[in-house]
């Protein structure tokens, strides 16, 4: 074998990259309250749906390797604004779009052990815990990185394992209809499992919802227990198999994991309603392997 060299980065230059991506968005945004905007879909989301949970994910894991307090306070004036609640205040949201926000939440109670950061949390986990139609509620995999991390830091955090066992059976439900075992990738949702085929007659993977996926079981993974201890469900949730199947090459973002040119770029499609997802035929549409775009889906999620 021929030894290969990396150069790796310094941490100093990793976290001051960091920073300097971090302070164009705080700048950009001072107010926490700020709408997102989503114009291919003509409309704007509130500041604390999925896309702003996630930037405050990553504000906390920087605050981590570069304690700001000023990470905080930006962090305290978001929860704030937002009465530490779930999009909308919809707090029994079962929606992990919508409760993807507690990811956040929780991470400042640990920090603050404020009362109000983690109440809305619990109204929330507790409203998942006691449903069992929670089990089917995560029918896209975006869902599994918004949701699943939420219920592991929650377990942990409150000393509460009856939420390591939820997030275990959610994640199952989900794995055994959208994870081909064979090549270790994930089809979106029900829509792009099989039949469906990209134009070129392949799988279709769609590559940032796979990175998703792998995304949650570093944040489970790194959720803090005793030490040398994991809660049970976390090894088995961890044990992702290794992709067969290589990414596109190509710079472009296309829809499929698979070579580039067998999809278009996605339209940031929507998950289907709770509890539709099957690999079964009789519930998924045949769409013609000939077909260039992806099948028009539900725009509904888990009802709050």
């Amino acid at each position: 074998l021929i030894p290969v060299h990396y150069d790796v980065p310094s941490s100093a230059s990793v976290i001051a990259q960091a920073r300097r991506v971090n302070d164009y968005f705080m700048n950009k945004y001072p107010d926490p309250l700020r709408v997102v905007p989503f114009p291919s879909r003509r409309r704007v989301y509130e500041g604390n749906i999925w896309t702003r949970g996630v930037y405050y994910e990553g504000l906390m894991a920087l605050y981590g390797v570069d304690p700001q307090q000023r990470y905080l306070d930006y962090t305290m004036d978001w929860g704030d604004k937002f009465d530490w609640n779930m999009r909308n205040g919809q707090t029994l949201t079962r929606n992990a779009d919508n409760y993807c926000c507690s990811q956040a939440y929780i991470d400042m109670y640990r920090i603050y052990g404020q009362e109000k950061m983690i109440a809305n949390v619990t109204k929330c986990m507790e409203n998942i815990l006691a449903s069992e139609e929670a089990v089917a509620d995560w029918t896209w995999i975006d869902a599994i990185q918004m949701g699943m991390p939420v219920l592991i830091k929650y377990g942990v955090t409150m000393n509460k394992p009856e939420y390591f066992e939820k997030a275990w059976q959610m994640y199952n439900w989900a794995r055994e209809r959208f994870l081909n075992k064979e090549e270790g990738l994930w089809w979106r949702d029900k829509d792009f499992c099989p039949p469906y085929t990209t134009p070129n007659g392949k799988n279709c993977y769609w590559g940032r919802g796979n990175g998703w996926v792998i995304a949650a079981f570093a944040r489970v993974l790194s959720a803090p227990t005793e030490p040398g201890t994991l809660p049970s469900p976390i090894p088995t949730i961890s044990a992702a198999p290794r992709p067969r199947v290589l990414p596109s090459s190509s710079t472009d973002w296309h829809g499929a994991s698979t070579p580039a040119g067998s999809m278009p770029r996605p339209t940031c499609p929507s998950s289907p309603a709770a509890g539709t997802a099957s690999t079964g035929s009789a519930s998924i549409p045949t769409v013609s392997s000939a077909t260039p775009r992806a099948p028009a889906r539900s725009r509904k999620k888990p009802s709050p």
